[in-house]
């Protein structure tokens, strides 16, 4: 399925529930969340996604909230999995539930997992992520369980001045090193109530200098190479004699273009099909399906929302604040 820039739109985020057990400085807001949607039934999303399949969807992306506050996660993957033209299935998760539900999603046949990790301190974890001791602890064992479970491993770290900006160099050196991790930065986006945190966000070209200057062997990846950790927009990096690597997710601050080589799209837990991250445009999905829409309708429905994809984000370093998302990175799908 091609988008009106050409680019071959094949990867789809999918929320399955905007519930989540954190209250993560850059995505949820600290008081109390509205009623969320109605969410979408397993028949409801597996009919769907049979649907994005057709059109040459065969990526799903499992996230939130925290999507492993859904009910049969592995079970619902399992299903998944089996639609025909879905090849890869992933999770993005806060860890707080990861470890207990480990050995069944491996059994249901999960092809990754993205384990939000932004400090293994407590103090500064706690900052971030307002998360509990119990919480963090759980969130310690999920990433000592998920390295050894045999499903390839990403970390995402949120770098923010004053909080964790030297962290990160502690994980490459008691990790990366050592183990087939994928260390990831991404860069903070002005999304919702992030928007609050600009001055806190801090430019990858940071980071990779500081990781230049501590491993000067440091090199980057061929782009082949960097594809089979999945082919998402982090550019990565190793070093000679280490067993992970470091990637960098800059929308905001990198040189490169960053939306030429968009290949996704979200799908929220309520059904609203969102082509663009940076953008409030989309079509209700779940609204259609529940108001008696043929799969012809759609079908229609889910490739004009690729066609109208944005060319670009209309993101900039921090100099555009007027920029339309105003709903927080849990309503997104992350």
């Amino acid at each position: 399925m091609y988008d009106q820039a050409n680019r071959d739109i094949h990867c789809l985020r999918l929320s399955l529930t905007e519930s989540c057990n954190l209250r993560c400085c850059y995505c949820r807001p600290q008081e109390p969340a509205a009623l969320p949607p109605q969410e979408l039934t397993d028949a409801e999303l597996l009919h769907l996604v049979q649907l994005f399949a057709a059109c040459g969807i065969d990526t799903l992306r499992l996230t939130g909230g925290e999507p492993l506050l859904r009910a049969g996660v592995p079970q619902l993957t399992a299903r998944l999995k089996a639609v025909p033209g879905i090849r890869k299935v992933t999770l993005t998760t806060n860890g707080t539930l990861l470890s207990a539900q480990l050995p069944a999603l491996k059994e249901a046949g999960l092809d990754g997992i993205n384990l939000s990790l932004n400090s293994l301190s407590y103090t500064r974890n706690k900052r971030i992520s307002r998360l509990t001791p119990p919480q963090h602890a759980a969130v310690k064992q999920a990433f000592e369980d998920a390295m050894f479970c045999g499903i390839p491993l990403k970390l995402n770290y949120m770098a923010l001045r004053g909080y964790n900006e030297q962290d990160y160099r502690w994980l490459v050196r008691r990790y990366v090193r050592f183990f087939p991790v994928r260390l990831r930065f991404l860069e903070l986006m002005p999304v919702g109530c992030a928007r609050e945190l600009q001055e806190l966000g801090i430019p990858n070209s940071e980071i990779l200098q500081q990781l230049r200057q501590d491993y000067p062997r440091l090199y980057s990846l061929p782009p082949a190479q960097s594809a089979a950790f999945g082919d998402g927009p982090a550019v990565y990096y190793t070093n000679p004699g280490w067993a992970g690597s470091v990637g960098f997710i800059s929308p905001v601050h990198g040189k490169e273009p960053f939306c030429t080589r968009c290949n996704r799209v979200r799908l929220s837990a309520s059904g609203f099909l969102r082509p663009c991250l940076a953008s409030e445009e989309g079509v209700e999905l779940g609204e259609m399906l529940r108001g008696g829409a043929s799969d012809v309708q759609l079908l229609e429905a889910i490739r004009a929302a690729v066609r109208s994809k944005p060319l670009q984000h209309p993101f900039h370093p921090w100099d555009c604040l007027d920029i339309p998302v105003t709903r927080d990175m849990y309503r997104i799908g992350g």
